[in-house]
C-alpha cells in the first residue's frame, strides 16, 4: 500500500530537498550540464536532452479523490516536494451538494491527501484556488470567495503549517488572478482590477508583488505602462520576468508585454510590434520560457468583423447593445508568437482554423494536433497532451506532442493514448508527465478527479 502524504508532510520534504530553495521547470539550454547555480533560491532545470520515443498512460482514481460526492479538479502545479491540485470537493446529500474549496498534495504524484480551505471563509462561501506557486516564503494559493461577497483571496502555507488566509490592503479588493509565479524577489500575481465602480465590467491589467506572499505591493499602473485590459501570465526565465496580457479598450485588442529585472519595477515593450499589435484583434494568454532561452506565447487572433459580430450578438442576449468582451465572446482562434528576448515577436504557423474557414490540412503522416490548451514547459521544451483528431466512428483521439523552439510540433507514441478523456492541466517532471482529468461516475450527477500518469521512454 502506497503511504499517504499529507500537506505538512510536503512542505517538510520541500525544506529538505531544497535547502530553503525553488525548483522550477522554466527550461534554458545553458544548463546542459546540469542545473546552475541558484539565483536567489530559484533553479532553473535544463530541457531532456534524451529523445522523447514513445510513452506509456496510466490512469489513477485516488481514493481522496473520489467519494460519494464530486470533486472537480481546477489546475496542477508542481511546487517544492512535490505536486499540488487545486478544485472542489463536496459536502451535503446527492442532489444537493454544497461545494468546498479544496487541495490534493502528492509528493510522487501517486498517492494524494486533501485538505480543505475554510481559514477566513464566511459561513455559506466557499474558496475557488485556481493558482498556486511555491516560493521562499511557503506555498501561495490564489482565487477568490463565492458568493455571498465575491472577492478576490489568498492562502499561505508557511513551513509545516497550515494554509491560512492573508490579509490582502484595500488595493487588491477589487482584483481578478490570473496568474502566481515564484522567483526573485519572492511572488509576482499579476491579473486586472476594476478601473472604477467594482460594478463596471472594464479592466484594467495589473502586477502585485510580495517578498514572502503575506505583505503585497501593488506595481505603479502608470510607470508600468499598465493599460485597459487584462495583464494574464508571467513568468520567471532565469535572468528576468516577463508577463503578457491583452490592451483592450472596448473597441479594439492588441497583445501587450511587460518586462522587469526584479519583478518589483515594471515596463512595457514590444509597443509597435505588428506580429502582436494587428492589424486585426490580438491577445496574448499564455508565456513560456524555451530552450534556447527565448519565448513561446500562446494566444487569440482573430478580425475586427468577428469580433464585433459577436459582441452584436452577446449584447443581444444580455440586452446591452455593443456588449463588452469581458463578458465572454468566442470569436478567436488559437494563435501562438516567439520570441528571443521579449521585444520582437514572430507569429507561428496556424494551429486553428478559422471558424467560418475550412479545416487545416494535415501534417506530414496525417497527423496534426489541432488543441494545445493542455501546456506545460518541460522535456524537449514544450509539452501538449491534447486533441489530434477524431477515428471514423468520431471519437476524440488525445495524443502527446512536443516541441523545442514552439513553432514545429512532433508525436510522442501513438494517437488515441487516453481514452474517453481529455487532460485539463498538466506538469511535466524530468522523463514524467502528471496530468489532471474530471472523471464523470455511473452517476451523471457525480464527478470524480482522475490522475494520469505518463512515462516517457526513448
Amino acid at each position: 500500500m502506497q503511504r499517504r502524504v499529507g500537506w505538512s508532510a510536503l512542505i517538510g520534504l520541500a525544506t529538505a530537498a531544497t535547502v530553503g530553495g525553488l525548483w522550477l521547470a522554466s527550461p534554458r539550454d545553458d544548463q546542459a550540464d546540469g542545473p546552475a547555480a541558484p539565483v536567489d533560491g530559484v533553479v532553473i532545470v535544463a530541457p531532456d536532452p534524451v529523445p522523447w520515443g514513445d510513452i506509456t498512460w496510466e490512469r489513477l482514481d485516488p481514493p481522496s479523490m473520489g467519494g460519494r460526492l464530486s470533486q472537480s479538479p481546477t489546475a496542477i502545479e508542481q511546487v517544492p516536494g512535490g505536486f499540488i491540485v487545486l478544485g472542489s470537493d463536496a459536502d451535503g446529500i446527492d442532489g444537493a451538494e454544497q461545494q468546498v474549496g479544496a487541495i490534493w498534495t502528492s509528493s510522487d504524484g501517486r498517492s494524494w491527501e486533501q485538505d480543505r480551505i475554510t481559514d477566513g471563509v464566511p459561513p455559506g462561501d466557499i474558496a475557488e484556488p485556481r493558482l498556486a506557486a511555491g516560493g521562499p516564503g511557503g506555498v501561495l494559493v490564489a482565487g477568490g470567495i463565492c458568493c455571498s461577497m465575491e472577492g478576490p483571496a489568498m492562502w499561505l502555507a508557511q513551513g509545516v503549517g497550515p494554509l491560512e488566509r492573508v490579509q490582502l490592503p484595500p488595493a487588491v479588493r477589487n482584483a481578478w488572478f490570473t496568474d502566481i509565479e515564484a522567483g526573485p524577489p519572492g511572488f509576482v500575481v499579476v491579473g486586472a482590477t476594476k478601473a472604477g465602480d467594482p460594478n463596471d465590467p472594464d479592466f484594467t491589467g495589473a502586477i502585485w508583488t510580495s517578498p514572502d506572499g503575506v505583505e503585497w505591493s501593488t506595481v505603479d499602473p502608470v510607470a508600468a505602462g499598465l493599460v485597459p485590459g487584462t495583464v494574464d501570465d508571467v513568468t520567471w526565465t532565469g535572468r528576468d520576468w516577463i508577463a503578457v496580457g491583452k490592451h483592450d479598450d472596448g473597441k479594439t485588442s492588441d497583445g501587450a508585454v511587460w518586462r522587469s529585472d526584479d519583478g518589483v519595477t515594471w515596463r512595457r515593450i514590444a509597443l509597435d510590434d505588428p506580429a502582436i499589435t494587428g492589424p486585426e484583434e490580438e491577445s496574448l494568454t499564455r508565456v513560456v520560457s524555451l530552450a534556447d532561452g527565448g519565448l513561446f506565447a500562446q494566444g487569440g487572433s482573430g478580425t475586427h468583423d468577428d469580433r464585433v459580430a459577436c459582441e452584436n450578438l452577446l449584447g443581444d442576449v444580455v440586452g446591452v447593445p455593443g456588449a463588452s468582451l469581458v463578458l465572454s465572446c468566442g470569436w478567436e482562434i488559437e494563435t501562438h508568437w516567439t520570441s528571443p528576448d521579449g521585444r520582437t515577436w514572430t507569429r507561428a504557423p496556424a494551429v486553428a482554423a478559422p471558424f467560418d474557414g475550412p479545416p487545416l490540412p494535415p501534417a506530414p503522416g496525417g497527423r496534426r494536433l489541432i488543441s494545445h490548451r493542455a501546456l506545460a514547459p518541460g522535456g524537449p521544451g514544450l509539452v501538449v497532451v491534447d486533441a489530434e483528431g477524431t477515428t471514423p466512428e468520431g471519437h476524440d483521439l488525445v495524443g502527446t506532442w512536443v516541441s523545442g523552439d514552439g513553432a514545429t510540433w512532433r508525436p510522442v507514441g501513438e494517437a488515441g493514448q487516453i481514452p474517453g478523456a481529455y487532460l485539463q492541466d498538466l506538469v511535466v517532471t524530468g522523463r514524467t508527465i502528471v496530468g489532471i482529468a474530471e472523471r464523470v461516475t455511473g452517476n451523471a450527477d457525480r464527478s470524480e478527479i482522475a490522475v494520469w500518469v505518463g512515462t516517457v521512454r526513448p
